[in-house]
C-alpha cells in the first residue's frame, strides 16, 4: 500500500491503517520525543499523545509538501506544548 493510500485510509479513521502508520513512523518520532522530552518515560507519553493528535488532525493534511515533515512538526509542537503548560 502506498503512503498516500495509507493517509487516505487514516483520514477515514481506518484502525488498521492507523496501526500501519504508527509502525511506519513511531521509531523516527520517538527519537524526536526523546530529544525534546525530559526523560524516557515522558518521551513515551509524548509519543502516544502526539499520535492521537496526528490521527485527529490527519484530515487537515492536504498532500502538499512532505507528510513526514508534517507529522514531525505536529509531534514537536505537541511536545513543546506539554512543557509550556507545566
Amino acid at each position: 500500500m502506498s503512503l498516500d493510500q495509507l493517509i487516505i485510509d487514516c483520514q477515514k479513521k481506518d484502525a488498521k491503517a492507523q496501526e500501519q502508520l504508527y509502525r511506519l513512523f513511531s521509531a523516527k518520532l520517538f527519537a524526536i520525543c526523546l530529544k525534546y522530552s525530559r526523560n524516557y518515560v515522558e518521551a513515551e507519553d509524548n509519543l502516544q499523545d502526539g499520535f492521537l493528535i496526528i490521527f485527529e488532525k490527519i484530515i487537515q493534511f492536504s498532500f502538499k509538501g512532505s507528510f513526514e515533515g508534517w507529522i514531525k512538526r505536529v509531534m514537536i509542537n505537541n511536545v513543546l506544548q506539554q512543557y509550556r503548560t507545566v
